[in-house]
């Protein structure tokens, strides 16, 4: 079976006919303003009654169906930005280009980028849950908030006073998820010197690349590689064996401060003496050798490479290199625990998601994440060890946690739907921890199919599961008028 470029002849075909629309819309944090014209024209077309606020968050109001009436109002919540990271060498533009989505083999993915199904598909469900005439269901509000990926500065900013449900129905999840992660995310910045490259230095570029990546929290637990960290122990063992300069780092995602995705790529300029090239290249041989044997299951495919290349680029000065190499050993990173009450759930995780040296700094960044409180002391770790390095730490964000909220009786009716799913925490964070922070009493829940691979260019959505979790969401809204008031 070949690859089908407009998802047509899928079920349900309305979610995708809208998935297939939304992907065409450039959704990139922080560029709020295409996508949330399409969910304004949407609304208009279909007489719904619609606001955009200053924040780029579009909150639509749908009437409760005859009967209805007296069944309790029900908010749907899904995000409009994704995250975006393509594959070395793939020309693509996410602030005008299209994602190049297709479904085969019984999944959608994208080609050579991310999908967006973290949280397209929510998009999707809502819109084609909202276009459906035939539908019952009690009055709905369906928030679709910006930045969720970066700031989310849309749940943020979001009038909870203008907010009138009581119960919530997140879409931007895996699964039945009753709780999630919050998260601190922290910029490092160390001030950097310049030496010149030695004479009789030969310069080569050292990268990590093949690795799976993935998101920092939701595949935490699967403990796989770092290719930032994969480098720093590259870079120890050759200071190890021979005199060398670094001239220039780069890992995670380009352009600074978004460490939510593990990442996949890093590289480092070195500078090694002409005299001896070949014992270099047998430490980089070693380490790949090693590292792949250490993952061999988790990261099968992991690529370490020492290549010559011409560079015009200064050395960072001895003392600054070895900082660098200093905080990427005892920065916090991966697995740090896992929760004690609901097995193979995330307790929290740390995550040196950018590295970057730039003319006059080299920066760092991280998403710490965690279902209880340990966030906080592996941020204290973090402020300490940058103090005693003499290094500024940036605190971008502090995003509460989504503690459980749910009545039993609407707990029992989720899980009578939701069998194959038992309820779990979500070790990713989401804006919903907003929402119950400040709507007392609400009673949250998301469900949602799952978004394999998110955060990174081998995300896909499972055909079945989305046809599953759309079909049950349908009828748990239509079951509501059981919880009238």
């Amino acid at each position: 079976m070949g690859k089908n470029y407009t998802l047509s002849g899928i079920e349900p075909a309305d979610v995708w006919n809208y998935f297939y629309q939304i992907s065409q819309i450039p959704r990139n944090s922080g560029n709020a303003g295409p996508i949330t014209a399409y969910l304004m024209d949407f609304c208009g077309k279909h007489g719904i009654k619609a606001r955009r606020d200053e924040a780029y968050n579009v909150i639509a109001e749908i009437p409760a169906t005859p009967g209805y009436e007296h069944a309790p109002s029900v908010i749907l919540h899904s995000h409009v930005d994704m995250v975006c990271i393509k594959d070395e060498g793939v020309e693509h533009d996410f602030s005008k280009d299209p994602i190049r989505v297709y479904a085969e083999n019984g999944i959608v993915t994208a080609e050579g980028t991310t999908l967006g199904g973290d949280d397209g598909i929510g998009m999707a469900f809502m819109l084609a849950y909202m276009a459906d005439t035939e539908a019952e269901h009690p009055a709905l509000e369906c928030v679709f908030t910006a930045n969720e990926e970066t700031d989310m500065d849309g749940g943020r900013r979001l009038d909870y006073s203008r907010i009138q449900s009581r119960y919530y129905i997140n879409i931007d999840g895996m699964g039945v998820a009753v709780g999630s992660a919050g998260e601190i995310d922290v910029r490092l910045l160390m001030p950097r010197g310049h030496t010149p490259v030695k004479e009789h230095s030969a310069v080569y570029k050292v990268s990590v690349s093949g690795l799976k990546g993935g998101h920092s929290g939701a595949e935490a637990l699967f403990e796989r590689a770092n290719a930032i960290t994969l480098l720093n122990r590259v870079l120890i063992e050759l200071t190890k064996h021979g005199d060398i300069q670094i001239l220039s780092l780069q890992g995670g995602r380009s352009g600074g401060c978004m460490a939510t995705a593990i990442p996949t790529l890093a590289s480092a300029l070195i500078a090694v003496p002409e005299s001896c090239p070949d014992s270099a290249c047998d430490v980089v041989a070693a380490c790949a050798a090693m590292l792949k044997k250490e993952y061999a299951r988790r990261d099968p495919d992991i690529s370490i490479m020492m290549e010559p290349c011409k560079s015009r680029l200064d050395a960072l000065c001895d003392q600054d290199a070895a900082k660098v190499l200093d905080l990427l050993t005892l920065l916090p990173d991966g697995l740090r625990s896992t929760h004690q009450d609901f097995a193979q759930t995330l307790g929290s995780s740390s995550n040196v998601g950018v590295l970057e040296s730039r003319e006059d700094v080299v920066e760092f960044a991280l998403t710490i994440r965690s279902t209880d409180t340990k966030r906080f002391y592996l941020y204290e770790q973090v402020c300490r060890l940058a103090g005693i390095l003499g290094v500024d730490v940036e605190l971008l964000c502090d995003f509460p946690a989504w503690e459980y909220s749910v009545n039993d009786r609407w707990m029992d009716m989720v899980r009578r739907l939701y069998p194959e799913y038992p309820p779990f925490l979500l070790g990713g964070t989401g804006e919903i921890g907003y929402f119950t922070k400040h709507i007392p009493g609400l009673n949250a829940v998301s469900l949602t199919p799952s978004a394999y691979n998110c955060h990174s260019t081998g995300e896909y959505l499972d055909i079945q599961e989305c046809a599953y979790f759309y079909n049950n969401l349908k009828t748990l809204l239509k079951q509501m008028k059981e919880l009238e008031e």
